[in-house]
This record gives structure tokens, C-alpha cells and sequence, in this order.
């Protein structure tokens, strides 16, 4: 996923969506049933072609993720309304899960 267009704003390593194998292997690759539950919480799976879907929903997303996120394939989609802290949250967990380094911002000089 080295396209930065597919990256929420904001974080280093969270897709804006996921297509359904690959948020699987992602999710397998989570040691802790917690953490797998943290994740699931922020990503909903969605079915473009499911016609018993709120059209309201489906239009929501379509507008949150526009040219990012309309495939064929199942995908999961990260909530439109991911917080900042919540973003730390769920780039901590998968570079806990993949080995990956997050960069910080350096502290300010006290004084």
C-alpha cells in the first residue's frame, strides 16, 4: 500500500480501506485477542454490491473515500470519524504486530 492517497491522514501505517484478504492476514498477524479487537472496532466490512446496505451509508463513505475505496471485492473501510488519538492507537498496534519503528515528533527543548 505505497499509495499515500490510501493512507488516513495522519497516521503512518492505517489504510483508508482494506481489501478482505489482506485486513485478514493483517488481523492474523495481531498477537492479542485485544488488540484484534481494538482494530476491528475502527473498520467496518463493506460490500458495494450488498443491495440490503443503507443507501445513506453507502453514499457516506463513497464521499469520505472518493476514488479510494469503490472495488468489486469485499473491503474494510476505517471509520470516517477516526480520531487522532485513536489513529496512534491503531498505528501502535500494527507496527507492534509487523516489527515496524513509529516516528515521533521530537519534544520540545524544556524552557
Amino acid at each position: 500500500y505505497g499509495d499515500g492517497g490510501l493512507i488516513v491522514p495522519g497516521s503512518q501505517y492505517i489504510c483508508r480501506a482494506y481489501e478482505k484478504t489482506d485486513f485478514e492476514l493483517i488481523r492474523e498477524a495481531i498477537a492479542t485477542e485485544e488488540y484484534r479487537l481494538k482494530l476491528d472496532a475502527f473498520f467496518d466490512r463493506i460490500e458495494f454490491k450488498d443491495l440490503t446496505l443503507d443507501p445513506a451509508r453507502l453514499d457516506e463513505i463513497r464521499a469520505g473515500n472518493e476514488g479510494k475505496t469503490e472495488y468489486e471485492d469485499p473491503v474494510y473501510i476505517c471509520d470516517l470519524k477516526v480520531t487522532d488519538k485513536e489513529i496512534v492507537l491503531l498505528d501502535t498496534v500494527l507496527a507492534e504486530a509487523f516489527g515496524l519503528q513509529l516516528e515521533t515528533a521530537e519534544p520540545a527543548p524544556a524552557g
